[in-house]
This record gives structure tokens, C-alpha cells and sequence, in this order.
């Protein structure tokens, strides 16, 4: 096979700037085409387009990085993680390439390789909103909420337009250590900014459920259901809402309907199995138990001893 170097010996220079052109042209046409792809979820064609955009200028860094990213969505992070690499190769300041870089080594498990990129990210712009949110994640992860808490708060200060997130996570981490009222007041201006954020409306109700403000607790649980309709943590805050309000019937249905969204998930089970307990019915409640038994050990649970009573 005759290398493209040894064709091009003897070629005038203008032949060799119609080639280079033609080359870049070729990796932005396909580069475009793999973004296309990407917008449509088509990862597979994209990832075609974007190895052949990088084929056609190996040093160009922004085929190697959206690939990386089309790994990434496939969940396939070890392909994701190289690809980044080769961006960085490509251009040693592309911040977006170590922010991803740095998601994909937390998803696969490597954490101080991931706190190494987006500390780098953080070098490299220091009002970078959501390296901080990742990086204070990463903090929360390893048990160091100090770290977590202050990345946290440069994230809101950041000023970014991405400041809600650092809200957000900022008020869990507040919600973990008992401190509800300052979780509460960092959720409310989570729901200033991005009203549609369910996931601020799951961590407000399930604050109110510990306070026992059960009714603001299930309003909370139905707008975040009516934003997106799949959220079995939305299910079983309401039912333990409505177990707290007694009322037994509404809490069957919303444990089980968070059971259709998660049935590998015992806690569910058992909770079910706790309410039919309670109304009487012991037939369905040994069912939910023996499910919750098998997704689990539950030789210590608390219905251990009723089912060995009553389930035969």
C-alpha cells in the first residue's frame, strides 16, 4: 500500500493547500454529521462519523472529544476515558475534554484520577460551575462534606447561570446533616431558577416528610410526578406521607406504583407488606415480605417475627 506521504513527494505547494484543505473539510463535514447523529441519539452512526472525521485530521481534538462523549452515553466509559485522552493530546487546554474526562474515571471508579481533571478544569477557569458541582459530588462521595460544602458555594458564587445546581446539592448536603431549615432555603432557590427541576421538589418533600409536614410533603411528591411521571422515589415519599396521615388506601397505591418503577427494590416491599400489617390483611402482607426476603437478607427485619407467626 503507497502511504500518503510518499504520494505527495514532487507535489507543488499549491497541491499540497488544496489537499490540506480538502482534509479539514472532510473532518468538519463529518464532524457535523456525528453532532447530527448525537442530536437524534443515533450514537452508533455518530461514532462512525466522528472516526472518520478523526481519520482525516488526527490532530484535530473535536472528533476524538464528541466521540468521547457518544462512549459516555453508551455507558461504555473505559472507550469515553481514551478518547478524552486524545482531545487532550490534541489541545492541552481543552477545559470541556478534563470535565468530561473527569465524569467518566468517577463513573468508572477512578476517583483521585477524576479529582486530578477537574481540579485541572478549576486551573483553567476558576468560575467553571459545573467542576465544582462534580468535584464537590466526588468530595460528598468520600465522605469529606467540609470539601464538598465549600465547592458547593463556589459553584452559586460562580455566577455561571449553572449556580441552581450548586443550590441544589448544597442543600442535600444539608438535608444529611440534620440541618432542615438551611436545606429548605437552598431548595426554594433552586425552584426560583429552574421552577421545573423535579428533583428539588423529591429532596423539599422528602424534608417535609421528616418534619412531618406530610400535606406540603405529597403537593410536593405531585408536582414533581406531574414534571415526570417515572420517579418511584416520588411514589414512595407520598405513600410514606399518606402512611403518616393514615391514610392506608392512597399509601397501597403509591407503594405499589413505586414498585412498578422499581421492583428489584426491598424497602418498597416491606413497607407495602407494613401497611397491609397494619390493616389486617395478612395474606398480601406475607407475599410483600417474602418478596423483600428474597431481594434480600432480612433475618433481622422487623417482620421477622410476625411472618414466622402468621406466614406458614
Amino acid at each position: 500500500m503507497i502511504s500518503l506521504p510518499h504520494l505527495m513527494r514532487g507535489w507543488s505547494l499549491g497541491a499540497l493547500a488544496i489537499l490540506v484543505l480538502l482534509t479539514g473539510c472532510t473532518a468538519s463535514r463529518n464532524l457535523s454529521r456525528g453532532i447530527g447523529h448525537m442530536r437524534q441519539n443515533d450514537l452508533n452512526d455518530a461514532i462512525q462519523a466522528f472516526t472518520r472525521a478523526a481519520e482525516a485530521d488526527p490532530a484535530f481534538a473535536e472528533p476524538y472529544y464528541h466521540r468521547g462523549n457518544a462512549w459516555a452515553l453508551k455507558k461504555q466509559y473505559k472507550q469515553a476515558i481514551a478518547d478524552f485522552s486524545r482531545a487532550i493530546e490534541c489541545d492541552g487546554k481543552y477545559v470541556e475534554a478534563y470535565l468530561s474526562r473527569g465524569a467518566a474515571l468517577i463513573e468508572s471508579g477512578q476517583h483521585q484520577e477524576a479529582m486530578n481533571d477537574l481540579s485541572r478544569v478549576i486551573e483553567f477557569d476558576p468560575d467553571h460551575a459545573k467542576a465544582y458541582v462534580l468535584r464537590g459530588l466526588l468530595y460528598r462521595k468520600q465522605g469529606q462534606a467540609k470539601e464538598a460544602m465549600a465547592d458547593f458555594t463556589r459553584a452559586i458564587e460562580s455566577g455561571s447561570g449553572k449556580e441552581y445546581q450548586g443550590y441544589l446539592y448544597r442543600g442535600i448536603l444539608y438535608k444529611e446533616q440534620g440541618e432542615a431549615d438551611r436545606a429548605l432555603s437552598d431548595i426554594a432557590r433552586v425552584l426560583a431558577i429552574n421552577p421545573k427541576e423535579a428533583g428539588a421538589y423529591i429532596q423539599r418533600a422528602e424534608i417535609r416528610l421528616s418534619l412531618k409536614q406530610y400535606d406540603q410533603a405529597i403537593e410536593d411528591c405531585r408536582t414533581a410526578l406531574s414534571i415526570f411521571p417515572m420517579i418511584s422515589e416520588a411514589y414512595r415519599i407520598r405513600a410514606d406521607a399518606q402512611v403518616g396521615k393514615e391514610d392506608y388506601d392512597l399509601a397501597l397505591w403509591d407503594y405499589s406504583q413505586a414498585i412498578d418503577l422499581d421492583p428489584q427494590n426491598a424497602a418498597l416491599y416491606a413497607k407495602r407488606g407494613e401497611v397491609w400489617r397494619i390493616l389486617g390483611n395478612s395474606m398480601p402482607a406475607c407475599k410483600d415480605f417474602e418478596q423483600s426476603c428474597r431481594l434480600r437478607d432480612c433475618g433481622q427485619a422487623d417482620f421477622r417475627a410476625w411472618m414466622d407467626q402468621y406466614c406458614r
